[in-house]
């Protein structure tokens, strides 16, 4: 077996990075750029002595919107630093990542200068004189995308880069795609609601009069503008059938029969949506409201009108960008859970993810496996407060934390209690979790857990003749205070046995007449499931949450389960 642990200061630099730069990416703003050049400032000088970021704007130009390098007194270098863009060289190698999509490593920069075709020779000597060592340059790519570029290179420290440094930036860029499709999708929708409320607080347009009999009194100039029609042509024609379509014509002249007979009104007083009827036969949607004039006689009729297609295109476009947030917001939830489960030797493991709502927040609900070393496993399932973006970045924090903390210690009490200090160290109490933490080492007969728990619902152990047991002591929520109270519970799951981790949102989920899920049900229901997969447990409990609720979830809902082959 391989020593998992040979890379380990890489992998805890590159945990304690993205610690760091997590909060900074997943901070919802519509001021990508400012992100970027707080991203450039953590990288130099983390990981990189230089640092430029490009994006591509809509127009398809390049515009660097970060640049930052640990040499920048000399304003002259400066500015020939920022003028190697990535339109500068046909064939440049920041031109090439950004066409192909694809990371570029250059170890060895000094050598290989000779083979940059295309490239200004006063730009090759820049770069020879400043002393580049080694460069990375990694695509930002968001929704199969690349929008921009990122480089990094060293210089004046006596790093080259390599392999682990190649993946740790593009971790980085990931993110930081992310950040700017995030933010554009902010700003598109902020156009959207700002066109749609200048649109709706607009005077209706046209005034048209009608007598009783339907017939058309007065047609104002803008009523000629919005239908077609000279106010000389339809004065004294029936208002049915000049500006409403035919299909619609019948149910109007009824309506205003039925006032006329019984006052009962149907548009009075109102303002509806409907269609309209233009000269050209053209149809198109109109917002309508009619009132009564007050005279002698007979009533007469006025409606205001107005067109109302701009609003519903409006509408329309701010449906399709709700629609690419939610998508977003999906993206970005699914990158905080473990993409597929590893295959744990000896065990079944399952889990099912239910997310609240339209999708279109990130939530708090989070779950992990992952192989400790020898013949160790770690299992995690937690539930930060709240959602949106500061959920999702403590999420990240949970789990980068709790991995690294993994590598140090193999006592769940003790890896529970560091991420309460990185979280506290982090967030300043504003946020908190709950998370619980359990070991998994094979024993003589099954296999053996050691559980410890942070403010966590007990997970259920699920044995083989149907009997249900919880197990682990509730603890202290993680993120609130510096000192908790954290203990460790073992058990020995035997052939057929399981155990069942879930989220509030199991165990608190209504009904909408207020009848609660709760622990007792949700025994009752394990207990059922002896026998069974881990997979099918996981699903009974989820489909049994979103049953109760009717089909539409209130709260995120995560299931996790460990199963011993019978």
């Amino acid at each position: 077996m391989a020593d998992i642990t040979e890379d380990q200061p890489d992998a805890l630099r590159r945990l304690a990075f993205l610690e760091v730069s997590g909060p900074v990416l997943l901070a919802a703003s519509t001021d990508f750029a400012s992100v970027l050049e707080q991203v450039a400032d953590l990288v130099v000088p983390a990981l990189a002595d230089w640092c430029a970021i490009d994006i591509v704007e809509d127009d398809g130009s390049v515009r660097r919107v970060a640049f930052t390098g640990v040499e920048l007194a000399d304003p002259e270098t400066a500015a020939q630093l920022q003028g190697l863009l990535p339109d500068s060289g046909p064939t440049q190698p920041m031109l090439d990542a950004l066409r192909s999509g694809r990371s570029l490593l250059i170890p060895d920069v000094q050598g290989s200068l000779e083979t940059w075709q295309g490239v200004e020779p006063a730009h090759i000597e820049l770069v020879r004189r400043l002393g580049f060592r080694s460069t990375i340059i990694v695509p930002l790519v968001a929704r199969g995308r690349t929008i921009g570029i990122a480089t990094l290179s060293t210089s004046t420290s006596a790093r080259t880069y390599g392999e682990a440094d190649l993946r740790l930036a593009e971790d980085l860029a990931l993110r930081a795609a992310l950040a700017v499709d995030n933010a554009r999708l902010f700003e598109a929708i902020g156009h959207a609601e700002a066109r749609k409320s200048a649109i709706l607080e607009s005077a209706l347009d046209a005034i048209v009069s009608m007598d009783h009999q339907g017939l058309i009194t007065d047609f104002n100039p803008a009523a000629e503008r919005i239908f077609g029609h000279a106010r000389g042509d339809v004065i004294g024609r029936r208002l049915s059938e000049t500006i409403i379509p035919a299909w619609l014509r019948e149910r109007h002249e009824s309506a205003r029969e039925r006032y006329l007979e019984s006052g009962e009104p149907h548009l009075i007083g109102r303002r509806v949506e409907m269609v309209g009827l233009r000269r050209d036969g053209g149809e198109f949607p109109i917002e309508l409201a009619v009132t009564q004039v007050e005279v002698r006689g007979p009533p007469t009729f006025t409606a205001y009108i107005r067109d109302i297609t701009e609003q519903k295109r409006a509408e329309h476009e701010l449906f399709e960008s709700r629609e690419r947030f939610a998508q977003m917001a999906r993206t970005l939830q699914e990158s905080l859970l473990p993409p597929h489960l590893p295959e744990v030797p000896g065990v079944q493991v399952a889990a099912r993810y239910r997310a609240a709502g339209a999708g279109n927040e990130v939530g708090g609900d989070f779950y992990d496996v992952w192989h400790t070393g020898g013949d160790g496993w770690a299992i995690v399932m937690g539930d930060v407060q709240g959602k949106g973006a500061d959920a999702a970045a403590v999420t990240a924090l949970a789990r980068y934390t709790l991995r690294a903390a993994a590598m140090q210690s193999r006592r769940p009490s003790r890896v529970l209690a560091q991420l309460n200090e990185a979280i506290l160290r982090q967030r300043g109490g504003d946020r908190f979790c709950t998370a619980v933490y359990t070991r998994l080492r094979p024993s003589d007969r099954g296999v053996r857990v050691t559980v410890a728990i942070g403010g966590h619902p007990l997970p259920l152990v699920l044995r083989a003749g149907g009997g249900v047991e919880p197990i682990g002591k509730p603890g202290t929520l993680l993120g609130l205070l510096e000192h908790v109270d954290l203990r460790e519970e073992a058990t020995e799951l035997l052939p057929g046995d399981a155990l069942v981790l879930f989220t509030d949102g199991v165990t608190e989920a209504r009904s909408s007449e207020g009848r609660i899920f709760g622990e007792y049900r949700l025994r009752e229901l394990v207990a059922t499931c002896a026998g069974l997969d881990a997979f099918v447990i996981a699903e009974r409990v989820s489909q049994a949450v979103l049953d109760l609720q009717g089909g539409e979830l209130r709260d995120d809902v995560a299931v996790l389960v460990l199963r011993v082959p019978a």
